[in-house]
């Protein structure tokens, strides 16, 4: 098992971080390097930028990437993911929820649970290890080496989308592998949020491999490079609609 770990994780809500990962970390057999990199005042303008700073202060072979409301659910869960996580070798991705493609379907693998009551996903259980796509950026790891090779993607992913995936991509169009791994967590937020960023950086994203797959898949979406301008405004126009209907809906029951 890797020993020397660094956890490091961007927040920009010290309750939430302190609260929930700290805490949780806390109750661990285990303890581990943890890097935090205060964003409450908007220093960095992207995940990529502020984690790769992270990367820099810390001191680990393996380089833990986690959101500020994970939670470790289990004293043995940070033990046990180390464990699951010496799967990795130079150039390879690992997470503990990601994505696959089946009969031209988004299918969801994980063994994490979200939300306070602690719900499961619908997801192809992990029993160990799968290899996925893609992964959420809940949580991502790679060796210190890789990430020596390819830092984290900030011109491709310049806000906070996207940043796992794209290294998923990187990994795969290099013939790596990436893999989910079973792991006992909880994402306290079960969404992010489809802001302008998010569409931008999944077109950028697309641009960036639309010569090398035939997709870009996503714990959030699936996405056709080669017409991704037409799917990106489609998904737009339906996320514009359902908005519409939600807010027309609040307004009749106000009346």
């Amino acid at each position: 098992m890797i020993t020397n770990v660094s956890l490091i994780c961007v927040y920009n809500k010290k309750s939430v971080y302190n609260d929930i990962l700290i805490e949780s970390l806390k109750k661990q057999t285990i303890k581990c390097e943890l890097i935090g990199i205060d964003n409450s005042n908007g220093r960095f303008s992207s995940a990529a930028a502020a984690l790769n700073y992270g990367v820099t202060l810390s001191h680990g072979n393996l380089l833990i990437f986690v959101h500020q409301d994970i939670e470790f659910t289990t004293e043995h869960s940070l033990e046990e993911l180390i464990k699951r996580l010496s799967v990795l070798e130079r150039g390879d991705v690992a997470g503990v929820a990601g994505e696959i493609v089946l009969d031209g379907k988004r299918v969801c693998c994980t063994s994490i649970t979200f939300g306070k009551h602690r719900m499961s996903y619908k997801a192809i259980p992990i029993n160990e290890t799968r290899e996925v796509e893609s992964l959420d950026e809940c949580l991502f790891a790679m060796l210190r080496e890789t990430w020596e090779d390819n830092k984290l993607n900030e011109s491709v992913c310049n806000g906070w989308h996207f940043y796992a995936v794209e290294a998923c991509y990187h990994a795969r169009k290099h013939n790596h592998h990436v893999y989910v791994v079973k792991s006992s967590l909880n994402h306290l937020s079960a969404s992010g949020t489809l802001d302008n960023g998010y569409y931008s950086t999944l077109s950028a994203l697309c641009e960036h491999y639309k010569n090398s797959f035939p997709y870009i898949v996503s714990t959030t979406t699936y996405i056709r490079t080669a017409a991704y301008k037409k799917d990106i405004a489609i998904m737009r126009l339906k996320r514009s609609v359902k908005k519409c209907i939600a807010s027309k809906g609040r307004i009749g029951k106000k009346k």
